[in-house]
């Protein structure tokens, strides 16, 4: 049941949606500045 998963604290699979993680989640560490987002200087993957 899809619900028990995010329960269980795992994050279900999306078919498509892997080529998404790495620039969202850079998005959502970054800083503003001047009205542009800074790219965060960490690595990210998804398998």
């Amino acid at each position: 049941v899809p619900s028990l998963d995010i329960l269980g604290n795992v994050v279900p699979f999306i078919s498509g949606e892997e080529p998404k993680i790495k620039p969202e989640t850079q998005k959502l560490l970054s800083d503003l500045k001047d009205g542009k987002l800074s790219e965060p200087q960490i690595n990210l993957s998804a398998t």
